[in-house]
């Protein structure tokens, strides 16, 4: 699935801090604590929705296509989901700030150079592509009750300042 490169850099860094930093010792005791390492994506119905959650807290995004894709004729991206590893995920955010970078002043004659490609095995942003392979026997916890209350998205949250800390 294309996606803009700077609405996915955004993307990457609002859900970095959800991502569990889990040590080695930690992902062998528990799957379920290995799969919190990984960001969950969900492609569906030409929407790409990211959720990333480390135990405290769990963080969502949905990207939609640029409307610049949806004017040309492309076939439909099929429904699926995949996870992404930490170091993965940091790794092509850099690559991807690098190429903002380069390809700006660029992207206005070709508009190709402004979005990345994520597929459920490789990442590719203008002809460099970073692989990994989907963990086995690993599944993303299903968190999906947290981001809906009565059939519709949360929009306030009450938090009691007591129980922050900082």
């Amino acid at each position: 699935m294309q996606l803009d490169r700077s609405k996915l850099i955004k993307a990457i860094k609002f859900l970095k801090p959800a991502i569990s930093k889990a040590d080695e010792a930690e992902q062998k005791i528990s799957d379920k604590i290995k799969a919190l390492t990984y960001i969950h994506v969900r492609i569906d119905e030409g929407k790409c929705i990211m959720t990333a959650a480390d135990g405290h807290m769990g963080k969502r995004v949905i990207l939609e296509r640029s409307p610049q894709l949806l004017l040309e004729p492309t076939e439909q991206d099929p429904d699926q989901e995949f996870l992404i590893p930490r170091a993965t995920i940091e790794a092509f955010e850099t690559l991807c700030q690098k190429h903002k970078a380069r390809f700006e002043k660029l992207a206005k004659i070709d508009h190709s150079l402004k979005f990345v490609d994520i597929f459920s095995d490789s990442l590719e942003s203008h002809k460099n592509v970073i692989t990994y392979e989907q963990p086995v026997g690993i599944r993303f916890p299903d968190i999906d009750g947290f981001f809906f209350a009565n059939k519709s998205s949360v929009m306030n949250i009450r938090i009691n300042p007591t129980l922050l800390r900082w």
